[in-house]
């Protein structure tokens, strides 16, 4: 090979890691401003599977705060998980995340199995059998476990294109501890649901998209019937289970699009984006429902309640304020108390 040629590689060699480098801010940039958990993982997801040309990928990450277990997100390409009747989970104890906090390194299924006793691979593992397992580690912390399929190509990867990736899972991890650390900020951890001041904030936001796109919006007020009551008969302990039972059944019932808050201590805020009134009359009945059919153990106690809730759609010419707003469906809430309790007013 003459001496023009080798040259035109090294130049080619170069310009191919200017461009990575080039990509890979850019991917900083994206990933680092997306604060919402779902998207970001999507992103993560995308931005993988299109810079390294694979066939699959997935990631395992810890669903909110205290849970320390690492479950398979929904967004899982490539990867046949309805084949498998088993629960897509790794234990935050496993070995094999030990292994990860200590290794910063990407490994395939075969240097995993070498360096791990056969027994302590989580099943999951075996069951997906991805090609290469990706750490995503921030301040030693292992927030996520990235899985990814063969290249489209066939190829092996290149140490070339494993420190990309590596690069790239640092890249991602930071981004996934910022997401975290938001998601701490905005939620109360008992019933993990927005905070107050979150909610209302994205009010406001949502106040200007249904003025904007003259689309209708919609607000849920619910209060936990004589709460205080059951308090004082079995407990605090007894009153958080409540609580906790209550918001789940509440996100049970709405959208992803939809934002559920802890609004006080045994009160509920519910913003409808898109949702007219009669849709969000429906939906808080269903709420209701289901709440007052839930039964709740403690210490060998069943323990029922109903739920009070207040129906409004945000009118432009009434409610001046995200205040006036919220006034109105707390008059409804209101009204559903005056009335009996356990009840639906708008």
């Amino acid at each position: 090979m003459d001496e023009s040629n080798i040259e035109e590689q090294e130049k080619k060699k170069y310009e191919k890691q200017i461009y990575d480098l080039k990509q890979l801010i850019e991917v900083s940039k994206s990933l680092n401003t997306n604060l919402d958990l779902d998207d970001l993982i999507d992103s993560i997801l995308y931005v993988t599977m299109g810079q390294l040309r694979v066939e699959k990928a997935g990631i395992f990450v810890r669903r909110g705060m205290g849970n320390y277990d690492f479950i398979l997100h929904r967004n899982c390409f490539g990867f046949e998980v309805e084949k498998h009747n088993i629960e897509f989970r790794i234990s935050g104890k496993s070995p094999l995340i030990r292994l990860l906090e200590q290794s910063h390194n990407v490994l395939s299924l075969d240097e995993l199995q070498e360096n791990m006793d056969d027994y302590d691979i989580p099943e999951v593992i075996k069951v997906l059998n991805p090609h290469m397992i990706v750490p995503l580690l921030s301040k030693k912390v292992v927030y996520g476990i990235l899985i990814l399929g063969e290249k489209i190509d066939g190829k092996s990867f290149s140490i070339y294109e494993k420190n990309y990736l590596i690069d790239l899972a640092n890249i991602a991890s930071v981004a996934l501890h910022n997401a975290f650390l938001y998601e701490m900020a905005v939620t109360d951890f008992l019933t993990k649901l927005k905070l107050r001041n979150y909610f209302e904030s994205v009010l406001i936001d949502n106040i200007f998209l249904a003025n904007r796109d003259k689309v209708p919006l919609s607000l849920i007020m619910g209060d936990l019937d004589h709460f205080k009551l059951l308090n004082d008969t079995y407990g605090h302990l007894a009153g958080d289970l409540v609580l906790q039972d209550s918001a789940r059944i509440i996100m049970e019932h709405i959208r992803k699009t939809d934002v559920a808050a802890r609004y006080g201590g045994e009160e509920f805020a519910i913003l409808l984006p898109n949702t007219s009134l009669e849709s969000a009359y429906y939906i808080a009945n269903r709420i209701r429902e289901n709440i007052e059919n839930n039964v709740i153990v403690h210490n060998n106690t069943e323990m029922r309640i109903t739920i009070s809730l207040g129906v409004a759609q945000y009118d432009p010419i009434k409610d001046e304020s995200k205040e006036a707003f919220i006034e109105r469906a707390d008059k409804a809430l209101y009204m559903a108390k005056e009335k009996g309790r356990n009840r639906v007013c708008i």
